[in-house]
């Protein structure tokens, strides 16, 4: 309908939420996936449309802005699809919030806990030496594919210590998992042990390929791996898999040995075929829980949250981020003795272990402790109003302060002051009292 002031009501759609934070308000549009900012009277008159009181009912109980200014701001609503006025109050029948995620979405394998290189940052402390324990046999890890499957899991990544040193039955697994129809199968290796007639297999299975490049100069490469001539030998077999049309999806790593060389080694990937490259600072997980190797001389802009910037929030996934945590939900890690954790850098074992139960009964069993761990139950995120359209590392906050709940290390905005923490002397200020939309 055609907005009009004159109406004495304002109707919310079935897919705009109000969330309060501690001072001020998000409105999210689940239809585009926008989320707005507004300020704590714009709350009060939102709170007022959804109890269904008259707009002007609504104005006499706000000093701070007059009748024609709520107007002004519904009017702005209703521009961007969230509502429309009316003669009278219509109940609008929200969405079902209260579902629990129980779809096993992707799958880590952790076929070998031994690598032949030795990073210095490795989350499982990956060496040449085998781990304790007894790793889980080939006939075990086909069956975890089919457990996976069942549960509606599409998607698979072997990684380790290094996969490809669980030899050519790697290919068995990879088989198995595009004939039950998994459509994501990826390998994450160092591709130095990559042998030339496995090059074919890879392209056969159409399995996806993926390696972490630290540098593009070796020394600071070779550093990190600790294994001298390492990155020659990834690099020899990166241009191997490119000559059949395999594009390895490359993966960087920031610490302190190689933070000084960011900006050319973003390029260097660009160069070697991946358009839109990112970087991860390195997790507090495992060799990689060392104080010596975290970066220091990043820009402050580079790793923090500084301003209002999400990811898209649709209808699925609000509905997603509101029961359970965005970055867990729909993922397991299984180690190379069965041990299933919520991802490969949270590794308290604590989730049951394949040989004791079924992916299923972990799913719904112990591993729910992570997936149900939604922001409303995070230290300062719970009085946050973005809490539905963020998401962070729970391994990097956890690693560091020993605290499932604490609040994110890398975020810098205050809910309690509605704004974001002064950082590296830029301006952030807090945000338009208006209708912006973030």
């Amino acid at each position: 309908m055609v907005c009009g002031h004159s109406e004495r009501f304002f109707n919310l759609k079935t897919d705009t939420f109000l969330v309060k934070g501690a001072k001020r308000g998000a409105l999210y549009n689940l239809t585009t996936g926008d989320v707005y900012s507004i300020d704590p009277v714009a709350v009060s008159v939102v709170k007022g449309c959804e109890a269904g009181k008259p707009i002007d009912t609504i104005a006499a109980k706000i000093s701070e802005a007059g009748q024609d200014q709520i107007v002004t701001f519904l009017r702005k609503m209703c521009d961007e699809g969230m509502g429309d006025f009316g003669p009278e109050a219509v109940t609008s029948v929200k969405v079902d919030l209260e579902h629990k995620y129980d779809t096993l979405d992707f799958m880590w394998l952790e076929l070998r806990e031994d690598c032949n290189l030795r990073c210095m940052h490795c989350y499982c402390v990956c060496s040449p030496e085998p781990g304790p324990g007894e790793r889980l046999n080939h006939d075990e890890w086909l069956r975890l594919l089919e457990e996976g499957w069942e549960i509606g899991c599409k998607a698979v990544q072997f990684i380790g210590g290094e996969p490809f040193l669980y030899g050519d039955k790697i290919f068995d697994l990879a088989d198995r998992a595009r004939k039950l129809g998994y459509t994501h199968i990826e390998v994450f290796s160092n591709l130095t042990f990559l042998k030339n007639e496995w090059l074919d297999r890879i392209v056969d299975l159409g399995m996806r390929v993926a390696c972490s490049i630290y540098s593009k100069r070796s020394e600071i490469h070779d550093l990190i791996t600790t294994v001298p001539g390492s990155f020659e030998r990834t690099m020899k077999n990166v241009r191997k898999l490119k000559e059949r049309d395999v594009q390895p999806r490359f993966a960087l790593t920031v610490m302190k040995q190689n933070q000084d060389y960011v900006d050319e080694t973003m390029e260097f990937l660009k160069e070697m075929g991946n358009p839109t490259p990112g970087f991860d600072l390195v997790r507090p997980s495992g060799r990689g829980n060392d104080k010596e190797i975290f970066p220091d001389k990043l820009s402050k802009k580079q790793a923090f949250r500084t301003r209002a910037e999400f990811m898209t929030t649709d209808r699925n996934t609000f509905i997603r981020r509101f029961n359970g945590n965005g970055c867990w939900q729909g993922k397991l890690a299984v180690s190379s003795t069965g041990d299933v954790n919520p991802c490969i850098m949270q590794r308290d074992g604590d989730s049951g272990n394949v040989r004791k139960q079924s992916l299923n009964e972990i799913v719904n069993g112990p591993l729910r402790k992570y997936w149900d761990l939604s922001y409303d139950k995070i230290e300062v995120c719970r009085d946050c109003e973005y809490r539905y359209a963020c998401r962070d590392c729970r391994p990097i906050t956890v690693g560091t302060t020993g605290e499932l709940t604490a609040k994110s290390l890398h975020c810098s905005y205050d809910p309690y002051q509605g704004e974001w923490v002064d950082m590296d002397g830029m301006e952030c200020a807090g945000l338009d009292p208006d209708l912006v939309e973030q």
